[in-house]
């Protein structure tokens, strides 16, 4: 069976991670065996802890939907774990539960949590407040070198001619430039800087000058008595102009862990990515999840 998992589950496995105590088993998508019988089920989350030579095992399962859980789900659980050895059961709904579900659930031993808004005016102290911005660059050429051969004796204009082989007229050279710098250019300058992350804190820094070397162009320049000369190289030197823009973020809080999450669209790949940050009071650090949410896509999980 393929194990299954999401972006919420993930949350709630990284916070239980921080909040249990040191030995303490945090496992996602474990799978465990029945009693007297070799059926095995899926657990969202199994932690486990070792106390006074009994392995105390409490299972937590997670459903991200846009409407409250209802009473169906809190059944399934009932009958999911009553031939599993397993001493509490948690059930975590990102959206609440109805009425008839939170009763259920208590008589039967199950717990029921949810994530609760987080607004300013009861922002919990021991919580950093999380800010996100998108971070953006545009290229502006500041200069044009071109190589070739034989050497063109007379001053090479944005409009001279550019053929292909055959000598057939293909463009101008201003319209070369601008098709390098769109397909070949700002791909090549994108790929660095994502490999490289203090390029990134340079360019934050200050403006710097980057290189674009474009090699077998293949075309050629025509000068006014009609000779071809081959252009072997095109260099462009670009500087990156940095922007930004705020994101309009949500804070969230679960048992002693703050949620802060926010989407980033980007029409152009007619694709959204959700951003979140979890951290936890007392723990000097944070994780981030990004998680793409294509054109369409439900949000509903289990």
């Amino acid at each position: 069976m393929p194990k299954r998992s999401n972006e919420f589950q993930q949350l709630i496995h990284y916070i239980y991670t921080q909040l249990t105590p040191s030995g303490t088993t945090v496992t996602e998508s474990f799978e465990l065996k029945e009693r007297n019988s070799n059926a095995t089920r899926e657990i969202d989350i199994l932690i486990e802890q070792d106390i006074a030579n009994i392995k105390m095992r409490i299972a937590v399962e997670c459903r991200d939907r846009s409407r409250k859980s209802d009473i169906e789900w809190i059944d399934g659980l009932i009958g999911k774990y009553k031939d599993l050895d397993i001493h509490k059961v948690v059930a975590v709904s990102r959206s609440g539960f109805s009425k008839d579900a939170i009763d259920k659930a208590a008589k039967h031993g199950i717990e029921t949590k949810t994530i609760r808004e987080c607004l300013d005016i009861d922002w919990p102290q021991e919580f950093i407040k999380h800010e996100m911005r998108t971070l953006g660059f545009k290229l502006e050429v500041i200069n044009n070198q071109i190589e070739i051969e034989p050497e063109f004796e007379e001053k090479i204009e944005y409009e001279t001619s550019v053929t292909n082989e055959t000598g057939e007229l293909f463009s101008t050279l201003h319209a070369i430039y601008k098709e390098y710098f769109y397909n070949l250019v700002i791909p090549e300058y994108h790929r660095r800087i994502l490999e490289d992350y203090e390029a990134i804190k340079t360019i934050l820094d200050k403006l710097i000058v980057i290189e674009v070397t474009v090699e077998n162009v293949g075309l050629y320049l025509v000068s006014s008595n009609k000779l071809l000369h081959k252009i072997f190289t095109l260099i462009y030197q670009v500087i990156p102009k940095v922007f930004t823009k705020d994101i309009e973020v949500e804070n969230y809080v679960y048992d002693q862990a703050l949620i802060t999450t926010g989407i980033l669209n980007v029409p152009e790949q007619g694709i959204a990515y959700k951003a979140t940050i979890s951290q936890v009071a007392g723990r000097n650090e944070w994780k981030l999840f990004i998680n793409p949410i294509k054109s369409g896509e439900k949000h509903d999980q289990n």
